[in-house]
């Protein structure tokens, strides 16, 4: 059997991670083409980009969400994979900080 944990960036989801690891730890993150969204810090766009494959320029998602995405990864002492799955208006970047 295969457990997965889905990771919002909120205390709940980084405890579990963190407590009761899963073989995939994901992350979803909605990719906008918005500039003025744009996190403030470039080393967290760089981190963003290198994990999805692709220039990223923005999401919706807070910045503070991203640095605990980050840093989860850090604590886990894992490597990321990434995968995209596509959905009808925006794409869905799926990060699994796990492998």
């Amino acid at each position: 059997m295969i457990k997965v944990n889905s990771i919002s960036g909120g205390k709940t989801s980084a405890f579990m991670a963190l407590n009761y690891p899963a073989n995939i730890e994901l992350f979803a993150l909605v990719c906008i083409e918005a500039e003025y969204c744009k996190p403030k810090d470039n080393g967290l766009v760089k981190f963003v980009s290198d994990k999805i494959g692709r220039d990223f320029v923005a999401t919706a998602e807070s910045d503070k969400t991203l640095y605990v995405v980050r840093d989860l990864e850090q604590l886990s002492g894992s490597r990321s994979q990434r995968s995209m799955i596509e959905s009808k208006s925006q794409p869905i970047i799926v990060m699994d900080i796990n492998q």
